[in-house]
């Protein structure tokens, strides 16, 4: 058996070591077999221990949890109607029927115990009024409503030909009504009590709470078992406020169809839609991928519309707590023959409290490209910048900047944060603190002088005495650098 050398021994194990990484197994500093040649030589031992280390770090660095972009794909997991995951007690209704026997707690998809589903107490209409309610405790994406009537085994008549749905989460003033793409808010229902219906929702909901409401042409009793798809919410934002996007053409609308927040002026405030919900645009903007329209997947604002003209683009993110960023990657358009480029400079502002962006921005600029017209993701690194809200400015490199999806690399922070605005009023409390100090402190030096010696006492006795000197007042006293000086005191 041939006996191997240090140097050897070295590579043979750094080889080793780099295979079990790469196959993402290793987890470990690397240990060498005991039957490997002695390492007499301090300068071994060093390289050997340096290799270990440098292999080690890369090992660690590559396999480490990282957050990545949503991915609307896999985001359709049952939360936890059937499995009981959900608990009695995160599920409440308008009414019931009979609370213990056909109440919300039994308003779960194959369930079939007691009366086997929920059954509201009136008739249902159009007028709405009856509810399901379901509660996540966080805010979760909501991709599909499964449901089903009830069978209370084989002697239940009753189900939910149509319903309602709508959500809520934080920052919301109102629950929100659903409505698809084409505007409508009523989905199909069962047909009959045993038959499970699935509706993909597009949009997609971003919610902690939603409510089912059962739906009828005419008053008919109703009762419904339900399961919710969908997958956590984990990137922690939660809204966006941007330009509103405008029209290209008689057929593009380039506008965030799905945003659910409020309008302000010429911007979309406290509010999720496009650019989150995972969905990427093509390289052609003016595809029809999935049926909803040219344009569908893309936001657009151009360099010349009212409110842009000679300005950035200004995109604001609200976080659920204070994150550390390490990069932010926006998918955008780059069909440059059509007058559309990647921006062509950026500036990302950070904020503890949101009213103010202090310190120095992340600068980022992108070279034009002219050569390849294919949709990219541009990737920002924010060198682990810490802040609850994050503002993007972005720069017209020609006429049109169109963005799909924006996502973050990022955590939660550790450790106690100051709204800049607490900032900001302590500063200004201790600079008025300090001129009341110097203020007090000048006065007791002046009060501690004797009369007539130049200080405050001193000059308003010569200022008196002069006065009652002088029946016409004395004006060379009152225009005086003392005189001014006393007034100065005075106020």
């Amino acid at each position: 058996m041939k006996h191997l050398s240090s140097s050897e021994a070295i590579i043979i194990n750094i080889i080793m070591f780099s295979r079990q990484c790469l196959s993402n197994t290793t987890r470990f500093i690397p240990t060498f077999a005991a039957s490997r040649p002695p390492i007499h030589t301090l300068r071994w031992r060093w390289e050997l221990s340096l290799w270990a280390m440098v292999i080690t770090s890369g090992c660690l660095m590559l396999n480490a949890p990282t957050t990545t972009a949503f991915d609307i794909v896999t985001c359709n997991v049952p939360l936890g109607m059937e499995s009981l995951v959900i608990t009695d007690a995160q599920i409440t209704a308008s009414s019931a029927h009979d609370m213990g026997f056909v109440g919300p707690q039994h308003a779960r998809l194959k369930n079939d115990n007691n009366g086997g589903a929920w059954c509201p107490k009136h008739m249902v209409s159009n007028a709405l009024k009856e509810y399901l309610q379901v509660d996540l405790l966080q805010t979760h994406v909501i991709t599909a409503i499964r449901t089903q009537g009830r069978f209370g085994k084989g002697q239940g008549q009753e189900y939910t030909e149509a319903y309602v749905l709508e959500y809520w989460r934080p920052g919301f003033d109102k629950w929100q009504r659903w409505k698809n793409i084409q505007g409508k808010e009523i989905l199909p229902g069962n047909i009959n009590t045993y038959s499970e219906v699935e509706n993909a929702l597009q949009p997609i909901i971003f919610a902690s709470k939603i409510r089912i409401y059962p739906y009828g042409q005419y008053d008919r009793t109703v009762c419904l078992r339900i399961e919710i798809v969908g997958c956590p919410w984990d990137e922690g934002i939660v809204s966006y406020s941007i330009p509103k996007g405008v029209q290209r053409g008689m057929e593009l609308d380039l506008s965030d169809k799905t945003y659910d927040g409020n309008e302000q002026g010429d911007r979309y405030v406290d509010g999720l839609g496009q650019l989150v919900d995972g969905q990427k645009g093509k390289d052609n903007f003016r595809t029809d991928i999935h049926g909803f329209g040219k344009g569908y997947e893309w936001i657009g604002w151009r360099n010349d519309t009212p409110g842009l003209l000679g300005n950035p683009v200004e995109i604001v993110f609200e976080f659920d707590t204070v994150r550390n960023f390490s990069a932010i990657v926006l998918h955008t358009n780059n069909m440059f023959t059509k007058d559309v480029q990647v921006f062509v400079h950026a500036k990302v502002f950070f904020s503890i409290g949101g009213r103010y962006f202090s310190g120095e921005p992340v600068q980022f600029s992108y070279m034009p490209d002219t050569i390849m017209d294919h949709a990219r993701d541009v990737t920002i690194k924010l060198h682990h910048r810490v802040g609850k809200y994050l503002k993007i400015n972005l720069f017209f490199a020609v006429k049109w900047i169109m963005l799909s999806e924006i996502s973050f690399i990022s955590v939660p922070a550790l450790g106690n944060f100051t709204d800049e605005q607490d900032q900001r009023r302590n500063s200004a409390s201790q600079a008025q603190d300090t001129r009341d100090d110097i203020r007090s402190n000048e006065f007791q030096r002046n009060k501690n002088k004797p009369i007539g010696a130049g200080g405050f006492a001193g000059g308003l006795g010569e200022g008196l005495a002069s006065a009652a000197g002088d029946s016409g007042g004395n004006s060379k006293y009152k225009n005086g650098p003392q005189y001014r000086l006393f007034l100065r005191r005075l106020m």
